[in-house]
């Protein structure tokens, strides 16, 4: 199991107000909790010295190839540091990046822990009232919206990258992994990329046995055209052909069963495939 680096590990600081020897408590926290075991990368959840919880991202470092691309900053992390970046200028709540730190074989992010249940386990609990799924359905719009309107699109949209905040009063979506966050020049930006956001937001539900209902998919639909709509007025064929679009997509789709069931308990490292 990949833990984080313990033995005198490089450690570049982004936050002043942090030092290096909180993240280190942070790295080596006898209640460190493993969240998720892919293998060659694995997320922590730690607390530094005041006990701030913080999340730990560790990924393998220890092949030519990844020291390559780290060292023209197109690895994993690094893109996942400028998307957080981005997500931060344009306002969209998300994780604050603390520190980087890295080993011989290791190459970890410390992010600020952003609490607040998942889309997908809000999704997976007890049923929503009327208003909370109105409200919810806007929130996720809303961020889809503010993405696609500032030339930004979201290629991994799906819930168990959405943390509810303020779930039970005024909803609103943060994204905690920034990886997937491209930006596109506004010529070769397209309605495609909307569908696929919204297609994203139902294969995962659908490959852990959570069945979306029309009611909410409909919410889901209103949330996206009355987000749009503040901005850019469409007609009401909108909800209509977007629907039509996305579920094109769902069902050429493969399995959508993940390799790391998000709802299972930390540390489970896969789901069986029917």
């Amino acid at each position: 199991m990949l833990r984080p680096p313990s033995d005198n590990p490089s450690i570049r600081l982004f936050d002043r107000t942090i030092d290096a020897a909180s993240i280190h408590r942070a790295l080596t926290h006898p209640a460190m909790q493993l969240l998720k075991d892919g293998g060659t990368r694995t997320v922590w959840k730690s607390a530094l010295f005041d006990n701030s919880p913080v999340i730990i991202k560790c990924r393998e470092n220890s092949s030519k190839a990844s020291g390559f691309r780290r060292l023209f900053r197109i690895s994993p992390h690094d893109t996942e540091l400028r998307g957080l970046r981005r997500l931060l200028r344009l306002g969209i709540p998300t994780s604050t990046p603390l520190a980087r730190v890295v080993a011989p074989d290791h190459d970890c992010l410390v992010l600020k822990y952003v609490p607040g249940p998942t889309l997908l386990e809000v999704l997976a609990g007890p049923p929503l009232t009327i208003s909370q799924e109105k409200a919810l359905c806007r929130a996720v719009g809303d961020v889809v919206i503010a993405l696609i309107l500032k030339n930004f699109y979201y290629r991994d949209n799906k819930p168990s990258n959405l943390i509810v905040l303020d779930h039970e009063t005024a909803p609103r979506i943060a994204i905690i992994d920034a990886v997937g966050i491209r930006y596109q020049h506004p010529f070769y930006l397209t309605g495609s990329h909307l569908v696929d956001m919204l297609a994203s937001l139902y294969l995962e539900p659908r490959g852990v046995g959570i069945t979306i209902r029309r009611t909410l998919t409909m919410r889901l639909l209103h949330g996206y055209a009355d987000a749009f709509n503040a901005a850019v007025p469409f007609g009401d064929s909108f909800r209509r052909d977007m629907w039509e679009f996305a579920r094109t997509v769902i069902e050429k789709h493969g399995d959508p069963t993940p390799k790391v069931n998000p709802l299972a308990a930390p540390g489970a490292i896969s789901v069986d495939r029917q």
